[in-house]
């Protein structure tokens, strides 16, 4: 039986990999999921949102062209 070699700090650190992935964010209701950038998708991944419009951020309460007219 052969014995392993004691980590040390310095092992440790060499085998640490910090990985940036790409991820998308829906706007409606802020999950997020990995991007596959040669297909972007339709509809938000999150089951219960499924919005299509997952992409677009959603506009306030009272800054409708409308509401602006009332004042």
């Amino acid at each position: 039986m052969v014995k392993a070699k004691r980590l040390t700090k310095k092992d440790v650190q060499q085998a640490i990999i910090i990985k940036q992935v790409p991820y998308f964010r829906c706007f409606r209701c802020s999950y997020m999921w990995l991007a596959n950038l040669e297909h972007p998708p339709m509809y938000c991944a999150n089951k219960a949102c499924n919005s299509p419009y997952w992409y677009l951020p959603v506009k306030l309460v009272g800054t409708s062209a409308a509401h602006k007219k009332e004042r």
